[in-house]
C-alpha cells in the first residue's frame, strides 16, 4: 500500500458500487492500513458516506430557506423517495457465508412498488445490484457467521443508496447492515453437560449415550448464513433521493368497488374460530376466481402447502425447533370459518420455525359474476410464545395485519396471478379487507 500511494494511486477512487479503499478497509479493519489511508487523505465513498450526504441535504434546505426560495424548498422536501422508505426485494443470487467471498456480485429485484403519495418512484421489477463486502464463516463454536451486503445500484434511474434492515423470516439478525448468524447455544449446552455429569454416577451407560448425542448435535448444528434464490429482504432508504426520470411508473392495478362487490365483501364473516368456537384470526382477504389457478399460482409465487398433523410431521417439527431451523411444511392449528375447514393452507418461511407468513383459504357458497369466491385469513408469525406456565406454546402474531395482507397482495400482483385489487371496509372490523377481483386465465 505504501508503494501504491507513493506511485500516486487515487485512494478515493470508487468502485462500481460507490465504495472506496477506506470503505473496504473499515469492514475488515487493519490498523496499519487504516492509518496509511487516512494519512493519504482517504475518504468514504458515496455509498457509505451517509452522514455527509445527509449534512449536504440539510445544508441545501437551509440555503433555500434563507433565500426564501419556496419553490426550490418544496421541490427538495418532496423527494421522490423519502428517507425511511422500505423496499422489498427478492434475491436472484445464492449467498452463503462459507462459500461467498468479498467482492462477489449479488443481484436482486424489487417485488412491490414503493409509493410516495400518488407517485411510484420505484416500480416492481426494477433490478438491483449489490456487492458482498464481508463474508465470514462460523469456523468454530465461538465464531458467528456474518455478511455485509452493499446495495447501492438501482437500475431504473440514478443510483439509490439503501441499507439492509432485515431478512424476511430469518433466524439471523441485522445490525446496521451487518447480518449476524446464529450464535452457538453455549449456556444451554453447558447446563446439559452438568446434568450428564450428575447422571453418570447413577447410570453411566445412558450418560455416555447422551454425551455422544450432544457431540453429534454440536457437529451437525448448521450456523452458516445461507440464502437461496428467492430469499426476500427489506431495504431502507437512508437519505432522501430524487429519481431523474420522467417515466410515470404504474402501481398495482385497481378494480372498481361496485355496489355488488362491496355488499359481497361486507356479508363475509369477519373472524375465523377454533373448533371450540373461540374467535381467532381476522378474515382479511377475499379472492375471486377458479380454485385450480389459486392453488397453482400460489405455489409459483413461492408459497408451500402445510402438511397434515401426524406423528412423522410432529417429529420433523420438533427437530426443526431443536436445531433452530425452518421446516417449510410445518402444520397449522385447526381454525374454522362458519364451521368449514380451510380448502388451502399456505406458508412462506426461510430458515427459522419461529417466523413465517401463512394463510388459510376457505371456499364460500356465494359467487361473484359466476366465479368462485374464497375468503382467507392471513397472519405473520414473528416469534414463539409460552402460555400456562410453560405447558403450552404457540406462535406470536404481528398485530399489524395490514402488512401481511399487503404482503400477499404484492406477491400475487407481482407474479401477475391477480389482475387487480381494491380495498373495501368491513363493518364488523376496524381493519380493511382487500379483495382480489379476479385472477388471470
Amino acid at each position: 500500500m505504501e508503494v501504491l500511494i507513493a506511485d500516486g494511486v487515487d485512494v478515493n477512487h470508487e468502485d462500481a458500487y460507490g465504495n472506496t479503499a477506506l470503505d473496504w478497509e473499515e469492514v475488515e479493519t487493519d490498523e496499519d492500513f487504516h492509518f496509511l489511508l487516512l494519512e493519504a487523505g482517504a475518504r468514504h465513498g458515496s455509498s457509505q458516506n451517509e452522514t455527509n450526504r445527509l449534512i449536504s441535504y440539510v445544508t441545501c434546505l437551509s440555503a433555500l430557506a434563507e433565500s426564501n426560495d419556496i419553490v426550490g424548498l418544496r421541490r427538495e422536501l418532496n423527494a421522490d423517495i423519502q428517507a425511511g422508505a422500505m423496499v422489498p426485494i427478492r434475491l436472484f443470487t445464492e449467498i452463503n457465508s462459507r462459500n461467498s467471498r468479498g467482492g462477489d456480485t449479488v443481484e436482486a429485484i424489487v417485488i412491490a412498488p414503493v409509493v410516495n403519495e400518488n407517485k411510484v418512484p420505484v416500480r416492481a421489477g426494477v433490478r438491483l445490484e449489490a456487492v458482498i463486502m464481508v463474508a465470514g464463516s462460523a469456523s468454530d463454536k465461538h465464531q458467528r457467521a456474518e455478511l455485509i451486503l452493499g446495495f447501492s445500484n438501482l437500475h431504473h434511474a440514478d443510483d439509490t443508496v439503501t441499507r439492509l434492515v432485515s431478512v424476511d423470516n430469518a433466524r439471523e439478525t441485522v445490525d446496521r447492515g451487518r447480518i449476524l448468524g446464529m450464535a452457538f447455544p453455549h449456556s444451554q449446552v453447558s447446563k446439559w453437560n452438568w446434568g450428564l455429569k450428575v447422571l453418570k454416577y447413577s447410570n453411566p451407560v445412558v450418560a455416555q449415550v447422551l454425551r455422544a448425542g450432544t457431540w453429534g448435535y454440536g457437529k451437525t448444528l448448521d450456523r452458516e448464513i445461507s440464502y437461496s434464490l428467492g430469499t426476500e429482504m427489506w431495504l431502507q432508504v437512508t437519505v432522501p433521493e430524487r429519481v431523474n426520470s420522467d417515466i410515470a411508473y404504474p402501481a398495482w392495478s385497481r378494480t372498481t368497488a361496485t355496489r355488488e362487490l362491496t355488499e359481497l365483501v361486507r356479508s363475509m364473516p369477519a373472524r375465523v374460530r377454533t373448533p371450540r368456537g373461540t374467535a381467532s384470526d381476522v378474515s382479511n382477504l377475499m379472492f375471486v376466481g377458479p380454485g385450480q389457478r389459486l392453488e397453482t399460482e400460489f405455489k409459483e409465487a413461492g408459497w408451500v402447502d402445510a402438511a397434515s398433523i401426524n406423528l412423522r410431521i410432529g417429529f420433523k417439527t420438533f427437530q426443526s425447533i431443536l436445531r433452530n431451523k425452518g421446516y417449510e411444511r410445518a402444520p397449522f392449528s385447526t381454525l374454522l370459518l362458519e364451521g368449514a375447514k380451510p380448502r388451502y393452507e399456505y406458508r412462506k418461511q426461510l430458515n427459522t420455525f419461529a417466523k413465517r407468513h401463512h394463510l388459510r383459504t376457505y371456499q364460500r357458497p356465494e359467487q361473484f359474476k359466476d366465479r368462485t369466491v374464497w375468503v382467507a385469513s392471513a397472519t405473520h408469525d414473528i416469534g414463539i410464545g409460552v402460555e400456562n406456565r410453560g405447558a403450552k406454546w404457540d406462535h406470536v402474531i404481528d398485530s399489524r395485519i395490514d402488512r401481511e395482507r399487503q404482503k400477499i397482495v404484492d406477491d400475487l400482483m407481482y407474479t401477475k396471478i391477480a389482475r387487480s385489487c381494491v380495498l373495501i371496509s368491513h363493518p364488523m372490523c376496524r381493519e380493511r379487507l382487500l379483495t382480489g377481483a379476479g385472477m388471470n386465465r
